[in-house]
């Protein structure tokens, strides 16, 4: 059941996977044939599906999931009714080495089915006949950033078809790997896809019939459908399709152009595309999967103008991570931060070396602001994301894993050993051991300390400069880390020279505190170690600017609502708390009344309204920042007042008084701030933000941050 990958917007990904390994089972389910009657006005699927079973040992019993309301009519084996048993309740335990119980969660809705066999049976054929609704609440689906949000398993209706492998409309082993072929009926206008080729599409008194053929082991069956216009094309021998409402042709194009574009560059990087076809498909409600072979976007989510730039690629990249070559839960999820490296990481880089650096000093910082102690842990236990801090370890640090190794054995040896790994474990499960002993076969070098530090501890790096010191032309300095446990780290050097060229270099680090020296053939003017944040490591508070992302993380904060603005204003500032405070972090909602400067001095908080409306805000100090600051109820930036109508204000900075703590001060028009508020997790990593007529006009960073691991020689040379 581990075939859908969930996308979400801006790259990021969670699998929906098995909780655990299965426990052996003596019997496998080898192929699936499924005949399908779908009824949208009934929301009912009715199925015949005849099971290729293969046992290692004869039997006269067999059991496996399905769903536990499906209506069982008969199962045949040469002729004859088996006896069979639904049980919705069951020890799902027996099908599991994992033994936490959270893991199951996913399995809510599967019922065992056991069956019994007259006499010794060991390989053959039985037909299972049955029927089962499907009517998820499609209303409540919904993305969130930073956490699992609810998921549609299962609909028939008339707006379209989902049902994914966790609805378990078809038997189920876990961890199993299958064949399957599925032939649909449905209403004419009703299309429906799902992996795999196409073997039959055709029209007969208002009832179309679609077949699709899966001819490699998949590890599961989705199947989706509305009513579609198609836009197609080719990629050499790929077809590469869009499956668009009416509404929605006039994007079809650019879609279309994209994929061939993003087929193209994975082919090189990786090897030859594993499919037949890719499609990006819309949907009816809110949706950003990756299945094998296609994408299933929401309507509004297809029109996001950066779509195409971003997220769209990251789907195509998990045809070959992920949805090909598949993933080992039991060693940890490895699929997340390599897709996220070959993709989000990928486009940065070709964009220029200063994003590439912006972006992985982001993956560092989500992981200095949101890993605690109590949520950090090490990468072979990730499984999957449920909020900030699995996302920040499992996607993020999981990325910085793949940079540090491509830093350490070079760009032609990571790739050469990526493309052996992709041809070695197509259609095949693969673990981190798996990774690890492909990379040592083309290196053809011991890499066990790499992993065994990055991949079984949790934590980072914490990286300290100090004894800087230039003496007739040797530069020395101290490298100390300050975590219990001593890494093992490439650390990027590099010295800028008074005719600013640059001399940079690689150096071992390999105890808690080690010294260094350099030959320098000119004066410095400044060294800098991992000025690009080639490192994963923990980054002190100085390198990180104040963001969203920060405030999110802070647990406790409060939500000071306005004291002095009309009642209707207020009521949205209200709504606004209400659902701020409805995340992960405990957030609670004060009064100006009930607060104190006492009460803040060690607190983040939230302060709702402009100065007129929230007389809280005149009390306090905050830091001034030459980009950006209020002033009055206007936004100034670098001086001048921000352009067009400033409908809302978000502002994030710190107390003079208190650099542990962050506040982030919002104000705006009545109509407007709930929206602007609905979108906020999206602009996690800014310091300020500006909307105006509806559209994000001002967005930044305060910059001339100093990092501690750089040293500057301008005023030693003064002094002399």
């Amino acid at each position: 059941m581990k075939t859908m990958i969930i996308t979400l917007l801006f790259g990021l990904f969670i699998c929906l996977h098995d909780a655990g390994h299965c426990q052996q089972s003596t019997t496998s389910i080898e192929k699936q044939s499924l005949q399908m009657i779908i009824q949208p006005d009934k929301h009912l699927m009715k199925i015949e599906n005849t099971l290729s079973l293969n046992s290692a040992e004869k039997t006269r019993a067999f059991s496996f999931l399905i769903n536990k309301n499906a209506t069982i009519s008969k199962i045949v084996w040469k002729d004859k009714n088996l006896k069979f048993q639904l049980l919705p309740d069951f020890d799902l335990k027996k099908y599991f080495n994992d033994s936490d119980s959270s893991l199951y969660q996913e399995y809510k809705q599967a019922g065992e089915l056991s069956l019994s066999f007259d006499k010794p049976f060991q390989k053959g054929q039985i037909t299972i006949t049955y029927s089962l609704t499907a009517s998820d609440s499609v209303d409540k689906a919904a993305f969130s950033r930073e956490y699992k949000a609810y998921e549609v398993n299962g609909f028939i209706g008339k707006e379209g078809i989902f049902l994914s492998p966790a609805y378990f409309w078809y038997p189920t082993i876990p961890d199993e790997l299958s064949h399957f072929d599925i032939t649909v009926t449905t209403p004419e206008s009703l299309m429906v896809l799902t992996e795999g080729d196409l073997t039959e599409n055709k029209i007969e008194n208002g009832q179309r019939k679609t077949g699709w053929s899966i001819n490699y082991p998949a590890s599961g069956l989705n199947l989706v459908g509305s009513h579609y216009t198609i836009g197609e094309k080719k990629y050499r021998e790929v077809s590469v399709y869009t499956y668009f409402f009416p509404e929605s042709q006039e994007l079809a194009e650019s879609y279309l152009t994209a994929c061939q574009r993003y087929l193209e560059m994975y082919e090189s990087l990786i090897g030859s595309y594993p499919f037949s076809k890719f499609a990006v498909v819309e949907n009816f409600f809110p949706t950003g999967y990756g299945m094998p072979s296609y994408t299933l976007l929401g309507s509004q989510v297809i029109r996001l103008p950066f779509i195409i730039h971003t997220s769209l690629g990251h789907e195509v990249a998990h045809n070959w991570w992920g949805n090909s070559v598949y993933i080992d839960y039991d060693s940890g999820n490895w699929c997340e931060g390599l897709t996220t490296y070959y993709a989000d990481h990928y486009y940065k880089q070709n964009k220029s070396p200063e994003e590439a650096r912006d972006y992985r000093r982001d993956l560092n910082r989500d992981f200095t602001v949101y890993v605690k102690e109590n949520k950090d842990f090490p990468l072979s236990k990730f499984k999957e994301r449920t909020e900030s801090a699995s996302r920040a370890v499992g996607y993020g640090k999981s990325a910085m894993v793949f940079h540090q190794l491509k830093q350490v054995i070079g760009d032609s040896l990571f790739f050469k050993s990526f493309q052996k790994f992709y041809q070695d474990f197509k259609f095949k499960e693969a673990s981190w051991d798996d990774i690890k002993n492909t990379v040592a076969q083309v290196c053809q070098q011991d890499l066990s300390w790499f992993f065994e530090q990055w991949i079984g501890r949790k934590g980072a790096p914490e990286i300290e400069l100090n004894s800087v010191l230039l003496q007739n032309n040797k530069l020395s300095f101290t490298l100390r880390q300050n975590q219990p446990e001593v890494y093992r780290l490439f650390v990027p050097v590099e010295v800028t020279l008074q005719d600013d060229s640059s001399y940079a270099t690689y150096l071992w680090l390999e105890k808690s505190e080690q010294n260094f020296s350099l030959d320098m053939d000119s004066q410095p003017k400044q060294l800098s170690i991992d000025p690009n944040f080639d490192l994963f490591r923990k980054l002190t508070r100085a390198e990180i600017p104040p963001s969203l992302a920060e405030i999110f993380a802070q647990p406790e904060a409060w939500i000071i609502l306005p004291d002095n603005c009309e009642t209707g204003k207020l009521e949205t500032y209200q709504q606004l708390a209400r659902m701020m405070s409805e995340g992960e972090e405990q957030l609670t909602i004060h009064q100006v009344k009930e607060v104190s400067e006492a009460d803040l001095e060690n607190r983040s908080f939230y302060l709702l309204g402009n100065p007129k409306e929230n007389s809280l805000y005149k009390k306090l100090t905050f830091e001034s920042e030459k980009e950006f600051s209020l002033q009055d109820q206007l936004a100034y930036l670098n001086g001048k007042p921000t352009p067009g109508i400033e409908e809302v204000v978000v502002w994030v900075t710190r107390r003079p008084d208190s650099e542990n703590n962050i506040c982030m001060i919002m104000l705006g028009e009545n109509n407007k701030i709930g929206r602007v508020g609905s979108l906020l997790s999206h602009y996690g990593k800014y310091s300020y933000l500006v909307f105006s007529d509806g559209k994000n006009v001002v967005k930044g960073n305060y910059s001339g941050i100093k990092s501690p691991l750089s040293y500057s020689f301008i005023k030693e040379l003064i002094i002399r």
